[in-house]
């Protein structure tokens, strides 16, 4: 009978060396996810450092900027003095021409009082804040000065002493101007829970400042017909500035300021 003659088995045929071959490629290609996880989270890394520095100034302190504008006409008011009291910044600042300024702040959690002033517009307005609680930039709003209008002002200056009513007049009393032209606006100033509050300073817009008595009573002669609104601002530290508007009239009006 012949000999029957075998074919030599392929070396790389041998399940050995097929599980070694396919052990390899899992071994590089778990190699390279790993690799790109890894560079993932660099680049992640990375970006989350910049936008840190992006939103913080140096020193790892955060940044509360501030843009000051005109109420009336929402302009920005550049060169407004602005004031954060906080022991850790500058006490006194100025805004640029866009009406922008930043403070670097370590405690964002901290409560603060902002004080603006600017040239022409009504003073004392002042603002607590608590940074954290603030998106983006805080906008502040600032009441320009009303002036009077010519043929008021040509209306005072001819107006004489003989020119006012004595008639009702008592001792002690501020005389009324004859008709509508000239009132006195009385008010009193309190906290919500009707106390008094003496100190506080009450602007009306083009007509002048007084601050309130013992009492929390205050009184403002102007040049303006009854019934026409006028622009009040209240003012007291340890309060919020509240603007408010009124018809003229002698009637007292009631002012209430909330902590």
């Amino acid at each position: 009978m012949p000999k029957t003659t075998r074919k030599p088995r392929n070396p790389q045929d041998d399940p050995a060396v097929i599980a070694a071959r396919v052990n390899h490629s899992a071994t590089i290609r778990n190699g390279l996810i790993a690799g790109a996880f890894a560079v993932l989270v660099a680049i992640i890394g990375l970006s989350n450092k910049s936008c840190d520095q992006e939103t913080k100034p140096p020193g790892g302190k955060e940044k509360l900027v501030i843009k000051v504008l005109d109420k009336a006409t929402g302009k920005s008011i550049g060169g407004a003095k602005v004031s954060l009291e906080s022991s850790d910044v500058p006490p006194v600042n100025t805004t640029d021409s866009n009406g922008v300024i930043s403070f670097p702040i370590s405690d964002p959690k901290k409560e603060m009082r902002i004080r603006v002033e600017a040239d022409g517009y009504e003073k004392d307005f002042n603002l607590r804040i608590t940074p954290a609680n603030i998106t983006g930039t805080q906008e502040i709003r600032l009441t320009p000065l009303a002036s009077p209008s010519p043929t008021v002002t040509a209306a005072i200056a001819t107006q004489t002493p003989s020119s006012i009513s004595q008639t009702n007049a008592t001792p002690g009393a501020t005389p009324t101007a004859q008709g509508s032209n000239r009132l006195i606006i009385r008010g009193l100033v309190m906290d919500e829970t009707g106390a008094a509050i003496p100190g506080a300073r009450v602007t009306i817009g083009g007509y002048g400042a007084v601050t309130t008595d013992a009492s929390g009573n205050f009184q403002i002669p102007v040049a303006v017909a009854r019934a026409r609104l006028i622009d009040l601002n209240i003012a007291k530290e340890g309060f919020p500035t509240k603007t408010l508007q009124e018809p003229a009239s002698e009637d007292t009006i009631k002012i209430m300021l909330r902590r």
